[in-house]
């Protein structure tokens, strides 16, 4: 009998995750608290490394044709309105079979993944809230409130893609290590053309002592294309040793603080950084980069989590 694995949450690392699972024939049960996959604005950049892995899924072809394929970012100085740098994901075509990134919402690929899931006959079970996960040394339960009241779900394995305020993490006293921004976000979704008033790409990043900000475009669900803003304002295949799972945490787990969450907090420095001198080395500092093919090369492979997956790949 096919090892069974519960996986909590229908965005889009649970139905990939989900779908990982059953193409290597384990029987998957996916769970959603809302009536229905969650269409809130999320980030909306798919870098090289996580193309790949959607390919993998059998997903990418309709995920590239329902979005927007940005091969150049930028780097602008706001106050100026000029850009400063333009990287080009084209370098990496010998990298990868992604050269480019896809600008979409993520929801797009939650509903594609989950009509997959149910064209292959998986239970997919959303209005179905996860409140506690409880495990001994053969088997893991869920909890949770379903359309028909209490119900109880067992299985090998559970898998908690529900999010960064996850029941599954707290329910097994898991702390959510990382940081919070000190800074509220602020989403703004526009129809400007921005591409034809400032010269743009679909993916840019604007550097401003006092309010820098990032500019995205998106498909959008009609398809015409939506410009989005953020500012910040004050305001395993069932025989394989249960030890994989560490190893997994051993690879992935230092990887997010040294890939992502670094260069999360590199570029935002970049673009939010006050000292005048600083600013200006900091982007003689990338146009040095851009300009040498080899460190623009690295550089890419740094920030599209190429090198991110080779090196989670060389740990034991």
């Amino acid at each position: 009998m096919a090892p069974r694995v519960i996986v909590v949450g229908a965005g889009p690392v649970g139905v990939v995750a989900a779908l990982a699972c059953v193409q290597h024939g384990f029987a998957v049960v996916l769970l959603e608290g809302l009536p229905d996959v969650d269409e809130s604005p999320r980030a909306a950049t798919t870098h090289p490394a996580t193309l790949e892995m959607i390919d993998r899924v059998g997903l990418i072809e309709p995920f590239i044709a329902a979005g927007l394929v940005a091969r150049y970012f930028q780097f602008w100085d706001r106050p100026t309105r000029t850009r400063t740098v333009e990287f080009d994901h084209d370098l990496l075509r010998n990298d990868t079979p992604f050269p480019f990134v896809v600008q979409t919402e993520q929801h797009k690929l939650a509903h594609m993944g989950v009509e997959r899931l149910r064209a292959l006959g998986t239970d997919v079970r959303f209005d179905t809230r996860v409140t506690s996960v409880q495990q001994d040394a053969d088997t893991a339960t869920v909890l949770a409130d379903g359309p028909g009241g209490p119900v109880e779900i067992s299985g090998d394995y559970v898998i908690g893609a529900d999010g960064g305020r996850s029941t599954i993490r707290k329910s097994l006293g898991i702390d959510f290590e990382g940081y919070t921004w000190p800074e509220r976000f602020l989403v703004l979704t526009a129809l400007n053309d921005f591409e034809r008033a400032l010269g743009c790409c679909y993916r840019n990043y604007f550097a401003d002592p006092h309010e820098w900000f990032n500019l995205f475009k998106v498909a959008g669900d009609d398809g015409k294309g939506r410009w989005r803003a953020v500012f910040p304002t004050l305001v395993e295949f069932g025989s394989a040793d249960p030890q994989l799972l560490d190893r997994y945490e051993r690879r992935r787990r230092p990887l997010i603080v040294q890939f992502v969450q670094e260069a999360t907090i590199a570029n935002k420095k970049r673009l939010e950084e006050r000292d005048p001198a600083a600013r200006l080395a900091g982007v003689a500092g990338l146009r040095a980069t851009a300009a040498d093919p080899v460190r623009h090369r690295q550089f890419l492979l740094r920030t599209s989590l190429i090198e991110s997956v080779r090196t989670a790949a060389s740990i034991d």
